[in-house]
């Protein structure tokens, strides 16, 4: 019986555990996917100087942002145009989440080291 009962808990705490890392969202495809590589340039640092650079951006800040233009709070400069764009509109909680660490984790457009 406790043999059994071992056997279960461990397969739970395993299932569990694949489950909360295995399956996280993929930021950089996210990035690539919703299109915001389109302003943003693909590493996060845009071709045109009227687009932020994200890359390496704080990802409080970075998800606060996003969630400003989403909830229609922020309302200045560029940010007109994003607040209509429908792929922003639909981003989950746990999107904007990827999609920020993603940056958060770039320098100069590539991966810290």
């Amino acid at each position: 019986m406790r043999r059994k009962f071992s056997i279960v808990l461990i397969s739970l705490v395993a299932i569990i555990s694949f489950s909360s890392n295995g399956f996280a969202l993929d930021g950089k495809k996210l990035f690539k996917e919703k299109l915001c590589v389109n302003c943003h340039g693909e590493s996060g640092i845009p071709l045109v100087k009227n687009y932020p650079i994200l890359s390496g951006q704080n990802q409080k800040y970075l998800m606060n942002q996003t969630i400003d233009i989403i909830s229609g709070k922020r309302k200045h400069g560029i940010t007109v145009l994003m607040e209509k764009n429908p792929l922003l509109q639909s981003l989950e909680p746990k999107e904007v989440e990827a999609i920020t660490l993603y940056l958060s984790e770039l320098k100069n457009g590539l991966p810290f080291p």
